[in-house]
């Protein structure tokens, strides 16, 4: 059994370091998106079969959901599996409400951005924004 406070604080630390990459470098580290996948898994085995099952789903689900745009190019990898390590430990109900959210800061962010002269911008934020509006706005499903 894992610790109650250590999904959270994985999770949070995750995106975290994810935005201060994104902002500073413009990518986002692949040990960090891998490591956070991998700890999530091993977490969740700990926890038992429907945690495993929880965490598999999480992360399939939060890379999916940006694939459509990484292949069109509107997106980096780093994003999709940041995503995808986000769900590895919070699960799949959590990266919808987080992608939900991020979607909507992440449109206002590209009209400001737009606005500004800027085509381009960092996508890390938004998700990291989703994430907390998602805790904040509801109950939370973390495990």
């Amino acid at each position: 059994m894992i610790p109650a406070w250590l999904t959270p604080a994985a999770t949070g630390l995750i995106l975290l370091i994810g935005t201060a990459y994104d902002l500073r470098w413009r990518r986002v580290p692949a040990w960090l998106t891998l490591g956070g996948i991998v700890s999530g898994f091993a977490a969740a085995g700990l926890a038992g079969g429907a945690g495993l099952f929880g965490s598999l789903a999480g992360a399939a689900v939060g890379g999916l959901l940006f694939a459509p745009l990484v292949f069109l190019g509107g997106m980096g990898a780093g994003d999709a599996l940041l995503l995808a390590a986000v769900g590895a430990w919070t699960g799949a109900m959590f990266v919808l409400q987080v992608t939900s959210w991020g979607a909507l800061f992440g449109a206002v962010a590209a009209v400001v951005l737009w606005r500004l002269g800027r085509r381009e911008f960092p996508y890390v934020p938004a998700i990291s924004a989703g994430a907390i509006a998602a805790v904040v706005a509801g109950p939370s499903l973390l495990r």
